[in-house]
């Protein structure tokens, strides 16, 4: 079974069958769109933005929805070595157990997460500052267009 793996000071170093995934959401006015990106060992990038309809207070259900798509995703992809690194803090300190959970809801989304681990040889989850994401913020964004 994969595990969640703490990260040290410095990461390893990324050998030809690791992906990174990015999962990122943003919010305006009462919409939530979320990007996720995939890139390849080779460099090569999969992009796309998901527009989640959720209703009430969030506390950062938007954030474990984007995560779980993404893993969703690369396990369709067949990928099997993932370094997974999102903007919510919350988020990576809840599944590498840092962090208590508020509600059962934050919970049960955490065990969802956790139910697609034995899909991966290794995964680690990773937090990264809103900066250093631009990227992903923008790709977020373009989930508010509407047609």
């Amino acid at each position: 079974m994969a595990k969640w793996m703490k990260v040290q000071t410095t990461l390893a170093p990324i050998d030809q069958e690791y992906w990174k995934m990015y999962f990122f959401v943003s919010l305006v006015l009462n919409d939530v769109g979320a990007s996720i990106v995939l890139i390849s060992h080779k460099g090569e990038r999969i992009k796309y933005i998901l527009q989640l309809h959720l209703e009430g207070a969030m506390n950062n259900i938007d954030k474990y929805e984007a995560l779980l798509h993404g893993l969703q995703t690369t396990i369709c992809l067949g990928i099997h070595c993932l370094y997974v690194h999102g903007n919510s803090k919350i988020v990576v300190n809840q599944m590498m157990k840092d962090l208590l959970y508020k509600d059962r809801k934050m919970e049960a989304y955490s065990e969802e997460v956790r139910k697609l681990e034995h899909k991966f040889d290794v995964i680690e989850l990773h937090h990264v500052l809103r900066c250093d994401n631009d990227m992903e913020g923008t790709l977020a964004k373009l989930g508010f267009v509407q047609d």
